[in-house]
């Protein structure tokens, strides 16, 4: 038997991921990723293109280990819809050294203090024990 056929009439990326369930019983789970745009008034619209969606995700850096800088997009339990705010932030003029950003859909409401440029750096000894394992 052939997979089905799926006829995606949106505007959005998709990706079928076909697993199965507890008891081994095939199941389908559809991914849907839409990429919105705003500006600094609020207002937001669908983006001009839209990226497709990422099953392995995308590490931070090129070292051997690392975190994501995109997460995978696919999981085997997901309770909650994901709302993911890439970005960059200025502060305003007047010489601040940190400034409060954020994101709201619906009644979610999350900040964050940005105050920096940051990066993760393992020391060398450490990644000698990592090669030893």
């Amino acid at each position: 038997m052939g997979h089905p056929q799926i006829d995606n009439g949106t505007p959005f990326a998709f990706e079928p991921v076909f697993t199965a369930d507890e008891e081994l019983r095939p199941v389908i789970v559809t991914v849907i990723k839409a990429i919105y745009e705003f500006d600094l008034r609020g207002a937001i619209r669908l983006a001009d293109e839209q990226a497709p969606v990422n099953l392995a995700g995308e590490p931070s850096t090129d070292a051997p280990i690392s975190s994501y800088k995109y997460e995978p997009e696919v999981a085997l339990l997901k309770l909650a819809t994901d709302v993911v705010l890439i970005g960059h932030a200025h502060p305003p003029r007047g010489g601040v050294t940190q400034v409060d950003v954020g994101i709201k859909v619906g009644p979610v409401k999350k900040l964050a203090t940005v105050f920096g440029d940051r990066f993760w750096m393992l020391l060398p000894r450490y990644w000698q024990q990592l090669r030893d394992r």
